[in-house]
């Protein structure tokens, strides 16, 4: 830390003073007494009428309340201080002050609000030439670029960013593009790259003795680190932006380092460990309203159970990030939140897929049941033209339509002839049981009814409820005709498989009783479609689920 600038004892500091001072504190990361500087400055200014000081000392006061996410006031004495600088008609602050509010909407997720203020801003900047400024908004256009998933462009306007602040003589600014020029790059996943653009910021951050600006450097380094499965280095960075941000009391960056901690020892399957940090970070976030911190905390947490293979709470709290992720979309104010939904609904795959296999672990007869019911109503649900969320919340139940048959006892699900009467109500059972098994679970799709009533029939004598006609969910009636197409189809202790032919016929003429008659005809055509030479054996199912899950991101919503 740099030696501490102190003032004349023998007589009253000057306003100007005051803002070398300030600014000294705000290097240091001493925000809250660099803002009790900038205010004496401003009330000795007013008194000695100095609007211009005025001006300036509430444009930096702002900053500082920028920093310690104080969106309100900063806002207020930005627009302050635009009101002094356009009074005065002076150029340079105007656009300074106008950039500042640019940030404040940029940092809200309102996008456009804050492009218009940069290019304003910018305007003003051409013509009084002024390259720190120029900078300052080229820098401020790239971000709104990253965060709308525009790399390439992103990586452009820092370039230019660059250009005006080395003409500017600006380090503070070269070091906080090369930063944001590190990021692009480990977006790219060029992570070497990014790791290289990191250490050049570090060096500049360290001249000029930016504690705030190394605190972030170290903190997007650690993710750099991580990526590259370097753990002890991450480590070692972790520790750097664990105590830089403590001591800046930014209780937001300590929680990330937090997050950090979590991610580096449930890689290094230091499970208690991992789970003790991440519960550090949520318990922080809730206080502070880290919305994206909290939701990826419950990303990674989930993660962590499903390594220890723990889904239903890995599910609980994919459900609760789910959430938090659809509200930041909302606000806008997330990077790649788009990216990060496709990456939740992988999680829920793979772990569906988990809870999938416990079924074909106790029935074996019916191994690749679930994959076959699953791939069937996928090919009827995309020929029926359905929207992506209902082929998503129609194809992950169809995989778990069987589920409650874990809870059903091992000797009834293999009997080698028929069920009794009361073997045949405890099979029935299946349906409601898994949805009790998923109940506190919050999937992304409405999976629940699908599962319950897959065995309705259109007559309204299938079961649990008797529901008939279009009072069974569709989903379930497309999951139904999957299932009931691949049970004949496939060979049982007590019978051999149906051909292809015949299961149809039998289909045709449960049709109106079991099953809709409007998808019956359609569920022929797609079988003769799908299926080589009418024969099932032909059909490829080495298929994994997640991969069946892949191809719905062809379909068009």
């Amino acid at each position: 830390m740099g030696k501490l600038m102190t003032l004349p004892v023998e007589r009253e500091p000057t306003p100007e003073e005051l803002i070398e001072l300030g600014n000294r504190y705000d290097l240091e990361g001493r925000w809250d007494e660099a803002i009790e500087v900038y205010s004496q400055a401003i009330k000795l200014a007013r008194l000695k009428g100095g609007s211009h000081t005025v001006a300036e000392a509430l444009r930096l006061m702002g900053n500082m309340q920028f920093k310690k996410n104080e969106w309100a006031n900063a806002l207020k004495s930005f627009q302050k201080s635009l009101e002094y600088f356009q009074s005065l008609k002076e150029s340079r602050g105007t656009a300074y002050s106008m950039n500042s509010i640019g940030n404040i909407y940029l940092e809200k997720g309102e996008w456009e609000l804050a492009k218009n203020h940069y290019l304003k801003s910018l305007e003003l900047a051409r013509k009084i030439h002024d390259f720190k400024m120029k900078g300052m908004i080229y820098n401020n256009l790239g971000v709104i670029a990253m965060f709308q998933g525009l790399i390439q462009q992103a990586i452009t306007r820092y370039q230019r960013s660059l250009f005006y602040y080395e003409k500017a003589g600006y380090k503070k600014g070269v070091g906080e593009t090369y930063l944001n020029i590190g990021i692009c790059h480990a977006d790219l996943g060029a992570f070497e790259k990014s790791d290289q653009f990191h250490r050049k910021t570090l060096e500049i951050a360290k001249e000029i003795g930016d504690v705030y600006l190394q605190s972030k450097i170290y903190l997007h380094w650690t993710e750099v680190a991580l990526e590259m499965a370097n753990l002890d280095f991450a480590r070692e960075l972790c520790d750097q932006a664990f105590e830089l941000s403590s001591q800046l009391m930014d209780q937001l960056d300590v929680a990330q380092a937090f997050q950090h901690y979590g991610k580096i020892y449930r890689l290094m399957k230091k499970f208690a460990l991992s789970k003790k940090h991440f519960e550090e970070s949520i318990k922080i976030c809730q206080q502070y309203d880290g919305l994206q911190v909290l939701a990826e905390d419950y990303r990674e947490l989930a993660l962590l159970y499903r390594d220890q293979e723990n889904n239903q709470n890995a599910l609980e709290l994919l459900g609760q990030s789910f959430e938090l992720f659809h509200q930041l979309k909302a606000r806008k104010d997330v990077r790649d939140v788009n990216q990060k939904i496709e990456e939740l609904e992988m999680i829920y795959v793979n772990t569906s897929k988990s809870m999938g296999a416990a079924v074909e672990i106790k029935d074996t007869y019916t191994f690749g049941h679930s994959k076959r019911v699953a791939y069937y109503s996928l090919q009827l649900s995309r020929r029926l033209k359905l929207s992506l969320a209902q082929i998503k919340a129609i194809l992950t139940a169809a995989f778990l339509h069987d589920l409650g048959k874990v809870k059903i006892k091992r000797k009834i699900l293999l009997k080698n002839g028929r069920l009794t009467p009361l073997e045949y109500e405890a099979i029935k059972l299946h349906s409601a049981l898994g949805v009790r098994m998923i109940d506190s679970l919050n999937f992304p799709w409405d999976i629940k009814p699908l599962m319950l009533h897959h065995h309705e029939k259109y007559d309204g004598t299938g079961y649990p409820n008797g529901l008939k006609g279009n009072e069974i969910p569709l989903g379930a009636r497309i999951i139904g005709i999957a299932d009931f197409f691949d049970a004949l189809t496939t060979a049982r202790p007590y019978r051999p498989a149906w051909s292809v032919p015949a299961t149809l016929e039998e289909m045709n003429e449960q049709m109106n009783g079991a099953f809709d008659p409007q998808l019956i005809p359609e569920f022929v055509k797609l079988v003769k479609e799908i299926i080589p030479h009418q024969n099932v054996q032909a059909l490829n199912f080495e298929t994994d689920f997640s991969d069946l899950w892949s191809t719905t991101s062809s379909v068009v919503d």
